[in-house]
């Protein structure tokens, strides 16, 4: 799977396409002033013409992920390909999700304890404040 940074001033990069689809639609040939800096006390000067769009390719969002979003927003017109774009932004660090840091934690783990976890969110679509803290606890203590 593909995703697309813009670049939009010094030090900033916003998401703008997740997806095979959505980065072709993109100019990927348009060119942007950058701009750099030598140190926080130093000025930021122009540093030329460079590429407007940084392209990646990313792993797919696990399943289990994407099927507990489906049900944490089936009140809503989400589609899957919405909640596979939520799924990616969880896992780049660019969501506000209520679940966000707790499920890309428990993305990491393996064993039966962190298996048992994805399997609820997968069918229920939330994790208790108390599964959460248990994320936490039993992964960091070792």
């Amino acid at each position: 799977m593909k995703i697309a940074h813009e670049y939009c001033d010094y030090l900033i990069r916003r998401l703008v396409a997740i997806g095979d689809e959505a980065v072709n639609k993109l100019d990927l040939s348009a060119q942007v002033e950058h701009f750099w800096s030598s140190g926080p006390c130093d000025p930021i000067e122009s540093c030329g013409m460079g590429d407007r769009y940084y392209v990646e390719d990313i792993n797919e969002p696990p399943s289990w992920l994407i099927d507990g979003l489906m049900v944490y927003y089936r009140d809503s017109e989400y589609t899957r390909e919405d909640c596979t774009q939520a799924a990616v932004r969880i896992m780049l660090r660019e969501s506000y999700h209520p679940y966000a840091s707790a499920l890309r934690d428990l993305y990491y783990k393996k064993g039966r304890f962190a298996d048992s976890l994805k399997g609820f969110f997968a069918t229920r679509g939330f994790l208790s404040p108390k599964q959460q803290l248990a994320i936490n606890k039993s992964f960091t203590r070792r």
